[in-house]
């Protein structure tokens, strides 16, 4: 059984020269069949496996052993425990690990809790309530625990709520969301891995991850969401790339999960940029014609936000 997803945007075969990095997975279809993580290591973060976040997704239902099923992403190589236990059953962030770190399934063990990226990239923001896609068995809307801490927030850890995709955080000792484990084979960082490097003059970064290159200042002040979109539109290409702005999973891999500089982005080549709102040019799947998704980089909180209001833009090819 299999479903395939691809969120708007698209890519080049694009290939690292930064030493140490891989080739970008998703990014010339179709999909690898089961080479997602395998063999990709992270570029000295456990967040990311070198997958394009607008690639598309091929989920598979294994039936493991003792008839419990788990699903596997080809692009990422995570194997997901499904159906996760269930969602009423609300838990601790230490019980969310402990249960996981002791769970067998489907005749795998080693799972463990996701990271915030790893759980965010199961998220359709096409759909919602559940905003994930139903071949993992999503269940009732709940948020999920995920193992990266809230850099601004001490004592907290990233959730992402499932009824719209969205991501927030909770206190480790509360009682307030539901697991879902993970299993994955890829390998520990690698720390030779610079996973950016300058372009365009230097007014620009390239991620050697995902493939996409940033601006490395934000387009003027805050705008609409419309006045963010003619003002990445109006940009000179770089290179004959036409700049744009980001869909929400792609923005969302510019957090600096582990770092502690206030804007929540690298500050080695973000530097000075506003811990704020960022619009992203996904639309709020329950009212599309009215809101849309913003991020605010230093909480690290995707939130729907009235296209009337105003944010910061940065745009992206």
């Amino acid at each position: 059984m299999k479903t395939q997803r691809a969120l708007a945007g698209s890519a080049a075969l694009l290939v690292s020269a930064a030493l140490g990095c891989n080739a970008i997975l998703g990014t010339e279809p179709p999909l690898p069949e089961g080479s997602g993580g395998s063999a990709a290591a992270p570029c000295g973060s456990d967040e990311w496996t070198h997958w394009s976040p607008t690639a598309a997704h091929t989920f598979d239902v294994v039936k493991g052993d003792g008839g419990q099923d788990y699903v596997k992403d080809a692009l990422t190589g995570l194997d997901w425990q499904s159906p996760p236990p269930a969602a009423e059953s609300t838990v601790s962030w230490s019980a969310a690990g402990t249960y996981c770190n002791g769970l067998t399934w489907g005749g795998i063990t080693g799972y463990r809790l996701p990271t915030v990226m790893e759980l965010a990239s199961l998220t359709r923001y096409d759909l919602a309530a559940p905003a994930m896609d139903p071949t993992l068995s999503p269940g009732p809307s709940s948020a999920f625990w995920t193992s990266s801490a809230e850099h601004a927030e001490p004592g907290s850890v990233w959730t992402i709520f499932y009824g719209d995709g969205s991501i927030s955080w909770s206190a480790e000792d509360g009682v307030i969301a539901s697991v879902r484990c993970v299993h994955d084979r890829k390998p520990a960082p690698d720390p030779t891995c610079m996973r950016y490097t300058l372009v365009d003059g230097g007014d620009a970064v390239r991620d050697e991850e995902t493939g996409l290159s940033w601006q490395r200042k934000h387009s003027g002040g805050k705008v609409t969401w419309s006045g963010a979109e003619a003002a990445c539109g109006a940009l000179p290409p770089d290179g004959g790339a036409k700049w744009r702005l980001p869909e929400v999973a792609e923005l969302l891999t510019l957090l600096d999960v582990a770092g502690t500089d206030p804007s929540g982005l690298d500050p080695a080549f973000f530097a000075g940029e506003p811990a704020d709102f960022y619009w992203t040019a996904t639309a709020y799947a329950p009212a599309p014609s009215t809101k849309a998704w913003a991020v605010n980089t230093q909480a690290g909180a995707t939130l729907p936000s009235a296209i009337a209001l105003t944010a910061y833009a940065r745009c992206v090819h």
